[in-house]
């Protein structure tokens, strides 16, 4: 074969063999897979108790963890002592915050009154 465009022809052959020392466990592999091809599905086989059991067990304590969870988000589980400082820190927070922007939202109203009205009828809002 050459890569510079003269002609030939030749035949490559590949050919893969598995690591020898490995080849008597390979064969035990593919016979053991063969014969279990060969037997077809097996039949459907009902869960144990022991499993239907588990599963149970397994359902009640998600039930159990869901219900947890809503009463928490629905604040059935507050902690006393920590609740009024909680409620103190988010009324700080909103009160910063609403302080902040209540004058950017007059702004805005105002802007907004004018430019519909008649006085700003002329002028290309921003």
């Amino acid at each position: 074969m050459s890569f510079l465009g003269g002609g030939g022809s030749g035949t490559t052959v590949t050919s893969v063999t598995p690591y020898a020392p490995a080849q008597p466990a390979l064969n035990q592999i593919l016979a053991n897979a063969s014969q279990l091809y060969s037997q077809g599905v097996s039949p459907y086989v009902a869960p144990s108790e022991q499993t239907l059991t588990g599963l149970g067990i397994q359902e009640a304590l998600g039930t159990s963890a869901a219900q947890q969870l809503a009463g928490t988000l629905a604040g059935q589980y507050t902690n006393p002592f920590l609740s009024p400082l909680i409620q103190r820190a988010g009324q700080e927070a909103y009160t910063t915050v609403a302080s902040q922007l209540m004058p950017l939202f007059i702004i805005r109203t105002i802007f907004m009154y004018l430019a519909n009205s008649n006085a700003l009828r002329g002028i290309r809002p921003l």
